[in-house]
């Protein structure tokens, strides 16, 4: 079992073993891991938002946000640089299967977390 979801205002070193405790009380009988992105998902994007360029609205010369995991409104970020608004249900598919993985892992705590957890479920 895999649980994913934001952290918004949460410390993930308190929600995040709480959250890990839950699981495994509810099906002690099947692997679970839990990952909290650090904010929002999108802070993934606004990490990787080079290999988003030219795409859904994405300017070609966006540049990736320095500290994506402090942002708090990273729906909003992204609104901002997007030649149209942004819509979580229209978007966030599509920006889950463009943006870069390795860029994600190197830049945001919280997807490497994500990786090294669905690699560790599959072994």
């Amino acid at each position: 079992m895999l649980v994913v979801i934001d952290a918004d205002d949460d410390p993930p070193c308190a929600l995040g073993p709480a959250l890990a405790k839950r699981a495994r009380t509810a099906r002690p009988d099947v692997p679970s891991r839990v990952v909290l992105a650090t904010r929002e998902k999108e802070a993934w994007y606004l990490a990787t938002v080079e290999s988003l360029r030219g795409r859904r609205g994405i300017p070609e010369d966006a540049s990736a946000h320095p500290t994506p995991e402090v942002v708090r409104g990273a729906k909003e970020w992204l609104a901002d640089i997007m030649a149209r608004p942004y819509s979580e249900i229209a978007d966030e598919a599509a920006f889950a299967a463009l943006f870069d993985l390795g860029l994600a892992r190197q830049r945001t705590r919280s997807f490497d977390k994500l990786w090294r957890d669905v690699l560790a479920l599959l072994e």
